[in-house]
């Protein structure tokens, strides 16, 4: 009798998923602490145009006044907020990119084994679904991951953040 070769697959199979479940896991949580610096930063930087804006045309009648060092401050922080929040656009897109690539590396496998194995084990299509559905969410999950300035959600791809 011949041994089925589905096992020895099997055992790689749940070896790979754990890693790819670990990665994913981190990535997740990677990415809920970049929305929260990003959403952060944003909002320091809205504060900081406001301030810049208000340190430029004063309103009429007004007794603040900002000191040409003051308002360079405030253009320095405002920039540094900028690549903050630029570099964060950026890791986000990166850890997006790398989840759908792990995501796209499960069913590849899968579709290999369904390929080999799909005869005699039907729940290897099964199994398919989940990662699909996981797959066609990880848009909706980096606009939330995001916030309210994030990526424009569009048919058929992996939308990219807005660079403003």
């Amino acid at each position: 009798r011949t041994r089925d070769p589905y096992l020895p697959w099997f055992l790689k199979f749940s070896e790979f998923m754990e890693r790819q479940d670990q990665l994913l896991e981190d990535n997740k949580t990677a990415l809920a602490m970049r929305g929260s610096d990003l959403n952060a930063s944003r909002h320091s930087a809205k504060i900081l145009r406001r301030a810049v804006d208000a340190a430029r045309d004063p309103v009429a009648g007004s007794t603040a006044t900002v000191s040409e060092d003051q308002y360079s401050r405030l253009l320095v922080r405002l920039r540094e907020r900028t690549q903050e929040i630029r570099a964060d656009i950026e890791e986000i897109d990166r850890l997006g990119a790398q989840s759908e690539q792990l995501l796209n590396e499960i069913l590849a496998e899968l579709t290999r084994a369904e390929a080999r194995f799909g005869d005699r084990h039907p729940e290897l299509k099964e199994w398919r679904i989940p990662v699909q559905e996981r797959l066609e969410r990880l848009p909706l999950e980096l606009a939330a991951v995001s916030g309210p300035d994030g990526p424009r959600l569009t048919r058929g791809s992996r939308p990219r953040l807005n660079r403003r």
